[in-house]
């Protein structure tokens, strides 16, 4: 299951991952996100992914999803990762594992978060 709030306030974006997740969710939570979002300036929010155990069945469209959110214009990505196992989870080439930590910052809690 793949949900999200957009806190104008603290101009945040929160996505939550739990359960498994499959290609239907992605690409309806990437159709959800557009259309929810196309009012704001993404470059001005924080996206912050809190990830608790999920699965997913395509490794692709997890890439697609990663891909997308950045390209819409976030600048300041944050993934939650409480038990320090996403990055393993999600299978990335050496390359595209540089580029991916490039951009995104994994933490251990919201308030790590700066």
């Amino acid at each position: 299951m793949i949900d999200f709030n957009i806190l104008n306030d603290k101009k945040e974006v929160l996505v939550n991952l739990s359960g498994n997740i499959s290609k239907d969710d992605a690409l309806s939570f990437l159709e959800n996100h557009k259309n929810m979002t196309k009012n704001i300036k993404n470059s001005n929010y924080k996206l912050i992914v809190n990830a608790s155990e999920f699965k997913y069945e395509n490794n692709d469209i997890m890439k697609k999803v990663c891909i997308s959110l950045y390209k819409s214009g976030y600048r300041k990505i944050y993934i939650i990762d409480k038990t320090g196992q996403i990055i393993d989870n999600i299978n990335l080439s050496s390359i595209e594992r540089k580029m991916f930590l490039k951009f995104v910052n994994i933490v251990k809690s919201k308030d790590d978060i700066k």
